[in-house]
């Protein structure tokens, strides 16, 4: 399957150790409406206990199947200081995908981590799990997000488009659907049933 999210189209943002995820528009190359910077940049580096001093960003996922999905990032960075960020799951940190590493100069994706392994979350049940990105170096910049079990597949330009998502009425989650026969996006949310952004594999 594939399930592909804008940064931006977060559930909860929530700012720590005095950062903060911000909606940014500068520099030119990002999908959707915006894309998300680690702010300030001051040259902070949280490679450990970032669960508690990193700003997070928290993505809700409706999974129908288990897996172990790779966990792709769209990308941007200026140099070797901000050119990375830990992903995990359910608030929790994730060894296998964390410092996943991102080349700079340009809009890149990247599934690679500093571990020299590629990062992946495992799914232990169905139900919604929250997809989780916390800073590692501040001024990090990401666009996308990406979940795939596909290991031949890898994203080029902007990547798949984002997931479907409709209008809602009442304040319950959205839900993205998928068919784990097939290798291309299939998401789309129901407008009559949910509210926020979650996501359903």
């Amino acid at each position: 399957f594939f399930v592909t999210m804008e940064a931006e189209n977060f559930d909860v943002n929530t700012p720590q150790g005095a950062h903060t995820w911000n909606e940014i528009t500068t520099q030119a190359g990002y999908v959707g409406d915006s894309y998300m910077r680690a702010e300030p940049d001051s040259g902070t580096n949280n490679n450990t206990g970032y669960e508690t001093s990193s700003p997070h960003l928290e993505y809700q996922v409706d999974f129908q199947t288990t897996g172990t999905p790779y966990v792709w990032v769209r990308g941007y960075s200026t140099d070797g200081t901000d050119d990375s960020v830990h992903a995990g799951l359910n608030g929790a940190v994730v060894s296998t995908a964390d410092r996943i590493d991102v080349s700079s100069g340009a809009w890149a994706w990247t599934k690679a981590t500093m571990d020299a392994i590629d990062a992946t979350v495992s799914i232990p049940s169905t139900g919604e799990h929250t997809i989780d990105i916390w800073m590692r170096e501040d001024g990090f910049s990401i666009d996308r997000i990406l979940l795939t079990t596909n290991a031949a597949y890898t994203p080029t330009g902007d990547g798949p488009s984002e997931s479907s998502r409709g209008a809602a009425s009442v304040p319950t989650p959205l839900t993205r659907t998928h068919d784990d026969q097939t290798d291309f996006d299939l998401g789309t949310y129901s407008d009559t049933q949910w509210a926020t952004d979650h996501v359903e594999l």
